[in-house]
């Protein structure tokens, strides 16, 4: 895909210890993740961002929140969720919506989707209801979810 062509920076850290801050000018990466509002412990809210070559954790875990601190994952972690990328529905680029469906309303959770390509952010928030999305969603709302679980286990 385009946005995951040639890395052309380096990752610059943010002050915190061990954080990451991807949002350089020049790092396009993809940022995916789940949330639920009604969920106890660590797996409620986990996000992600996948670059070209490395896969990054928010340690923030805040509920449909953007903002992020990242740290890196080990690579036989990023290895299990590289081909992530090859299913981010290009159509999406062209939605006026942010939000698909009504995610979490009923307490079975979001999904959150976060574009970035030279600088410029895409987000969006997607209902784990396929009846209430565009069906081009589906497979990757299912891709995210597969993701998240082989990250967790």
């Amino acid at each position: 895909m385009l946005f995951f062509g040639i890395l052309l920076g380096s990752i610059m850290s943010c002050g915190e210890e061990n954080g990451i801050e991807l949002g350089s000018l020049d790092q396009d990466y993809l940022v995916f993740g789940h949330f639920y509002g009604e969920c106890g412990g660590e797996g409620c809210i986990e996000t992600f961002a996948l670059t070209s070559n490395k896969l990054y954790e928010d340690t923030n875990d805040m509920y449909r929140g953007t903002d992020f601190n990242f740290v890196e994952l080990e690579n036989e972690i990023f290895e299990k969720v590289v081909d992530l990328k090859d299913k981010f529905p290009v159509d999406l680029l062209s939605e006026d919506e942010q939000t698909f469906g009504c995610p979490d309303c009923g307490d079975w959770g979001g999904i959150l989707v976060q574009y970035v390509q030279s600088g410029n952010a895409k987000t969006w928030f997607i209902d784990l209801k396929t009846e209430d999305v565009p069906e081009y969603l589906n497979d990757f709302v299912d891709a995210i979810t597969e993701k998240i679980s082989l990250i967790n286990n």
